[in-house]
Parts: structure tokens; C-alpha cells; sequence
């Protein structure tokens, strides 16, 4: 049975990862900051290529997107795996953003009592 600080962490773990598909949905980079340290990077592979951005990048890019909310698409956004060890945890998601899918490693850490991701390492393309 789970300790009340595990069923805490879990709860945060899931509101923080709940704000970053909703800041993505939304396109709303208020929710996306939220999500995220200020320090965090964003780090994937698209169709092969290799992008690499700060937190300030990222929010601007997913900002500047039509929100997927507002034209009416669904929400496909949902947790695939999630571990916690102390005050590190990995959550793997899988969404359909822009029009593509995607599988993204969010790497959150607790600090000062809170849980925020550190790190999203991403794939969208043809698997190799």
C-alpha cells in the first residue's frame, strides 16, 4: 500500500504532466511553464532531425501554434509509463500534437516539494 507521501508525489507527478498536455492543447505556454524548471530542455528527433531548445523556445513555438482546443480536435494526449524513485520520476506519454505523434521522456525531479519536469527528450517519425 502506497504511503501517503507516494499518493502526494503521484498526485503532483499527474497535475504536473497534466499541465503540460494541457499547455500543449491549449497551446498556452503559460500551463507549459508551469510544467517545466526554468532551466529545462526540450530535446527530440522529427522525421530523423535533431532539434534542441531551451524552455523560452519551446514555449514560444508551442505558443505560436493553433490551439488544437479551439479547432475543435480531440484531446490524444495520455500517459504510458510512469516510475518514481525518491524525487526523480520518468513518465512516458504518448500524443498527437501538430497534426503528428509523438512519444515524449519527461523527466521530472521534486524540489522545494514540488514536481517539474526537467528534461522532455521526444520521437515523432517512422520508428527505425
Amino acid at each position: 500500500m502506497a504511503s501517503n507521501e507516494q499518493a502526494n508525489d503521484l498526485q503532483q507527478i499527474s497535475e504536473t504532466v497534466a499541465w503540460y498536455f494541457n499547455g500543449m492543447y491549449r497551446s498556452d505556454g503559460d500551463l507549459l511553464r508551469k510544467a517545466f524548471f526554468d532551466n529545462a530542455m526540450i530535446t527530440g528527433h522529427t522525421d530523423g532531425r535533431f532539434t534542441e531548445m531551451d524552455l523560452d523556445t519551446f514555449v514560444e513555438f508551442a505558443a505560436s501554434q493553433d490551439s488544437a482546443q479551439a479547432a475543435g480536435e480531440p484531446f490524444d494526449m495520455r500517459i504510458v509509463a510512469l516510475d518514481v524513485t525518491g524525487n526523480a520520476a520518468t513518465v512516458k506519454v504518448a500524443d498527437h500534437y501538430i497534426g503528428r505523434d509523438f512519444i515524449d521522456y519527461l523527466a521530472l525531479l521534486k524540489k522545494d516539494g514540488q514536481w517539474r519536469i526537467y528534461n522532455k527528450l521526444w520521437h515523432s517519425g517512422p520508428l527505425p
